[in-house]
């Protein structure tokens, strides 16, 4: 029998340079693997960073729509509000008359319509005045609501609800109680001016 020394049997009990068992494999593998990861994993990433990226275009643009919505509404209250002022006093212009001060009711109400109804009204504009002063005719006119009915841009139709009430000598009793009227008023946009195209008293 062969006798072996000491050094011999150690040399024997250690693993030769580069050998590996299964079980000093192992431990590395895992690691690469986890190092790496699984392809499910980097899809599941991937569709996550998709949905967050359609969820913030989502929300830009909803947030871009309700602001345009706001500044939509802003400016057709503001619209209205400018056409409902501009048929309020046009109606005293037209119903507001003093037969001391007529040449100059008479102006304002030029000066605040225009086409055919301008050209109409300047037509008769001489002979109304002169009938207001033969009669010493004064009439008081009041607002009561203004409401637009239609409206783009440019344009507007406004029912207005007024009263009068004839004052002096040569004024029809008839119409020296305060009488109601509903006048509907076609405005337009003219030079800067909203300006009447056209007046029924209905």
């Amino acid at each position: 029998m062969t006798e072996h020394t000491d050094d011999e049997l150690s040399c024997a009990a250690e693993p030769a340079p580069g050998d590996e068992t299964a079980e000093d494999a192992q431990p590395g593998t895992s690691t690469r693997a986890a190092a790496v990861g699984t392809p499910g994993t980097f899809q599941r990433r991937t569709v996550a960073v998709g949905v967050a990226a359609l969820l913030t275009v989502a929300l830009l643009a909803t947030t871009g729509w309700m602001l345009w919505q706001h500044r939509q509404a802003a400016l057709e209250q503001q619209h209205a509000a400018e056409y409902a002022a501009a048929a309020r006093q046009s109606v005293i212009n037209l119903m507001a008359i003093d037969y001391a001060t007529a040449q100059d009711s008479v102006q304002r109400v030029l000066d605040g319509s225009t086409g055919r109804f301008r050209d109409n009204f300047a037509d008769t504009a001489d002979d109304f005045v002169k009938a207001l002063q033969d009669e010493k005719v004064v009439t008081r006119a009041t607002v009561n609501d203004a409401a637009v009915e239609s409206m783009t841009e440019d344009s507007a139709v406004v029912l207005v609800s007024a009263t009068s009430r004839g004052e002096g000598k040569g004024a029809p009793e008839d119409q020296q109680q305060p009488r109601l009227w509903r006048v509907v008023l076609n405005l337009v946009r003219d030079g800067g001016q909203i300006k009447m195209t056209g007046v029924e008293f209905v």
